[in-house]
C-alpha cells in the first residue's frame, strides 16, 4: 500500500427497512381503537346517549376490520 495515496472512501451499506415497523404500528391502533372502544362504552353506558353509543359501535367495528387486514 502506498503511504501517499488518498485515502480511499468507505460508505455504509444503505438502509434496510425495519422488519416488522408496520406490525408496531398496527398494534399501536389495535391498542388505540380497543382504548377507545372500552372508554366510549363505558361513557355511553353511563350516560346512556346513542351518539356515545354509534361512536363505540364505530371503534370497535374498525378495529375489528383492521385486524382482518394484512
Amino acid at each position: 500500500m502506498n503511504p501517499y495515496s488518498p485515502p480511499t472512501e468507505t460508505r455504509d451499506p444503505p438502509l434496510e427497512p425495519v422488519a416488522g415497523a408496520l406490525d408496531v404500528k398496527r398494534r399501536l391502533a389495535l391498542v388505540g381503537c380497543f382504548a377507545a372502544t372500552i372508554f366510549f362504552g363505558t361513557s355511553a353506558m353511563f350516560f346512556q346517549s346513542w351518539l356515545l353509543i354509534f361512536v363505540t359501535v364505530g371503534f370497535s367495528w374498525l378495529g375489528l376490520s383492521y385486524m382482518r387486514t394484512k
